[in-house]
């Protein structure tokens, strides 16, 4: 790992640097510990290019849209993590069972 430090005139601390870990640019810690690693302008950057994902409108979807909506995503095969997982099915408990008696109601075509 690389890092140098320097003097700094205005109360005489001492700043280290390390490395960018996008573009290699020699950037302070204190900005690479608040920007993830990344100098200001990797960063930045970052945040242009991450993707956009849909969230669940509560307004327009109904309040157990974000249920829902992650259920859709595991049903497609992404992973959730364990609380993902527990607090979908818990939300949609009642739904779900409402949802298998009208299929059981409905017996054979």
């Amino acid at each position: 790992m690389s890092y140098k430090a320097k003097a700094v005139d205005e109360g005489r601390q001492i700043e280290t640097t390390r490395l960018c870990s996008e573009c290699r640019k020699d950037t302070l810690v204190a900005t690479l510990v608040q920007y993830g690693a990344r100098c200001h302008s990797c960063y930045e950057f970052y945040l242009r290019s991450a993707p956009k994902t849909e969230t669940a409108n509560k307004r327009r979807d109904g309040p157990k849209a974000w249920a829902w909506h992650l259920r859709a995503r595991e049903q497609s095969g992404a992973r959730l993590s364990i609380v993902q997982r527990d607090m979908w099915r818990a939300g949609l408990e009642r739904e779900l069972e409402a949802m298998d008696r009208d299929v059981i109601d409905m017996g054979p075509a």
